[in-house]
């Protein structure tokens, strides 16, 4: 923008926001959720990640890290929002589209399932005797695979962590652990979809003489993105003659939680065969250079709207 002159009607910031993916402390999107609250939440610092750091320690050694850094508080106006990534899905890639224009994120819900049975001998402990949660578990998610997302092709159900202890190899399981990630696009699914969850674990616990404790570790409820900011972005790809696509994101973003306190919506590029978490990861040249041009042209667009209709209050910080 200095290198071709453009004044704007408002100021521009970049942000890097803390933990959006949540692989190491969770939940993810701390950094965005943190600035839509106004807070940082008391009970996240005494998380432990998975090596074990407390996330209070972590975010103290970043801080000691960046000591030019100016802080900020939280939570301060915005005019408005633009993010910009990869689809980690294959649509884009397979319909041969540049572009796509997100419209909204579909909803998330982590459950965490505990099983319990008896832990006994593998080698004298006959079927009739019994109680195996890892049997339970196994026959549960049999009927989920099976019944959730072939009767639904918006749902999501994944299975990305289990485990069983006390861990012996000659030895019955006395619980297992395990946790279920739930998407979809409206909220009322969501519900049953959690509903068929646990009367699943429930049928099976019962035959095979097990407990299951069911317990619901995060929900980010669905959400539409900005009318305003999404047309502007239409323009811009029509501006800029690249072809584009409305999407509903599959995987949540910091513009989730942006768009609770201020207009926001996506952008989207193509990548090799929808691959994301995974060291295959890979966005073609082409697609970077349309990404970045669009989200340029876009921020143009969109602040010069937001600026017109921007209502008239003190703002202290310049926003």
């Amino acid at each position: 923008m200095e290198d071709a002159g453009i004044e704007t009607d408002a100021p521009i910031e970049v942000v890097a926001w803390t933990n959006e993916e949540g692989s190491r402390f969770a939940p993810g999107t701390m950094g965005s959720m943190a600035f839509s609250l106004g807070s940082t939440p008391d009970e996240w610092l005494g998380l432990r990640a998975t090596d074990g750091m407390a996330f209070k320690d972590a975010l103290a050694a970043t801080l000691a890290a960046l000591p030019v850094a100016e802080r900020r508080t939280l939570g301060f106006p915005i005019l408005g929002y633009l993010e910009l990534h990869i689809e980690q899905g294959p649509a884009l890639e397979k319909e041969n589209i540049p572009i796509g224009i997100v419209t909204g994120v579909q909803g998330t819900r982590w459950l965490e399932v505990t099983v319990t049975g008896q832990a006994a001998h593998a080698g004298t402990t006959q079927l009739a005797f019994r109680r195996d949660p890892m049997v339970a578990v196994t026959s549960a998610l049999h009927t989920l695979y099976n019944t959730i997302m072939p009767g639904d092709e918006n749902a999501r159900l994944t299975v990305g962590r289990i485990a069983a202890y006390p861990g012996s190899i000659n030895a019955i399981p006395g619980s297992v652990n395990l946790t279920i990630d739930l998407r979809h696009p409206q909220t009322d699914h969501l519900n049953a979809m959690e509903a068929t969850v646990l009367s699943a674990f429930q049928a099976s616990v019962s035959v095979q003489g097990c407990e299951v404790d069911l317990r619901r570790t995060f929900d980010m409820p669905p959400a539409s993105f900005s009318g305003i900011v999404v047309d502007s972005i239409e323009q811009a790809a029509r501006e800029l003659g690249l072809r584009f696509k409305p999407m509903v994101s599959g995987a949540f973003h910091d513009a989730l939680y942006i768009a609770r306190v201020a207009p926001a919506a996506m952008i989207f590029v193509p990548c090799r065969g929808g691959l994301s978490h995974n060291e295959a990861e890979h966005v073609e040249p082409g697609h970077s250079v349309a990404g970045a041009q669009m989200l340029f042209q876009s921020t143009l667009a969109v602040l010069a709207i937001l600026a017109m209709n921007k209502p008239n209050r003190p703002n202290t910080e310049g926003r």
